[in-house]
């Protein structure tokens, strides 16, 4: 079989109604369809990345969970967090914040 051959029966094959009618539904559901390709490929990389946030944002609401009820199961825990992040003190004491200057830019 010649490449001449070959060109004519592509032709043939390319000039039939099924053909053209079968690339153009194609053409269409890869560019132009609402949900066409581009646009799942999007939707399915957004769709991993939220699963990751989720998983993500799952270990750390365990996390909390697990500090908060540490937090509230123990008294010396709860006062030593009290202290540290919101600087409470007894009414007996001082309590002096240093900052480091270097920080502060």
């Amino acid at each position: 079989m010649s490449i001449n051959q070959i060109g004519l029966s592509i032709f043939k094959v390319v000039k039939r109604p099924a053909f053209l009618l079968s690339f153009a539904i194609l053409v269409w559901l890869i560019f132009f369809d609402r949900y066409n390709l581009l646009r799942r490929y999007r939707d399915l990389k957004d769709l991993k990345q939220a699963q990751k946030e989720k998983e993500y944002f799952e270990k750390q609401s365990i996390e909390v969970r697990k500090n908060l009820n540490e937090l509230f199961s123990d008294e010396t825990k709860l006062e030593k967090f009290a202290r540290e992040h919101y600087f409470m003190k007894r009414d007996s004491e001082d309590v002096y914040i240093v900052v480091n200057p270097n920080e502060m830019k």
